[in-house]
This record gives structure tokens, C-alpha cells and sequence, in this order.
């Protein structure tokens, strides 16, 4: 049985706003229960994060993992490939 969960959040701000509170991935641990840990391993020419490391614990249970983000050409558009984990 697949294990599956959804959240909504309703945010009132801009979607330059919301961009740049998404890049400030070491931040995470501030605003988002599960993360505990966010580290940025490398950046790239324009100083967001390129690959991350984060750490998260959820109902009992703790990974960590590694996350390449990729910035689009529309300004607004983040995507990111697992590179690393432990579950």
C-alpha cells in the first residue's frame, strides 16, 4: 500500500514573493514543521542554491536527502531532481 499526503496552503503574497521565500532553502526549518536541517552544498552563478541537503522527521521517522534545483527561464519557475537519499 502506497503511503500518500496532501497539504494546502493558502498564501497571500505575490509570486515574486513566494519565489524568493522558495530559494531560501536554508531557511525552511523556520516555516515547514518536518525540515529540520537545510544546508546548501553548492550554488550557482547566480548565488540560489543548486543542490541542497536537507534533513526532515516525520511521525517518528528521520531522512535525509539531497535535492538538485534547476531555475527555469521564466523567473518564477524552480524544479528539482532527487539526487540523494536515504530511504
Amino acid at each position: 500500500m502506497t503511503e500518500t499526503t496532501t497539504v494546502t496552503t493558502i498564501v497571500a503574497a505575490s509570486p515574486e514573493r513566494c519565489y524568493e521565500l522558495a530559494i531560501e532553502y536554508e531557511r525552511y526549518p523556520e516555516w515547514a514543521a518536518d525540515i529540520k536541517e537545510a544546508r546548501i552544498r553548492t550554488r550557482d552563478d547566480a548565488g540560489r542554491g543548486s543542490e541542497v541537503e536537507f534533513r526532515a522527521a516525520a511521525m517518528g521517522r528521520s531522512t535525509n536527502y539531497v535535492l538538485r534545483y534547476n531555475y527555469g527561464s521564466n523567473p518564477l519557475r524552480i524544479s528539482w531532481r532527487l539526487m540523494e537519499g536515504d530511504v
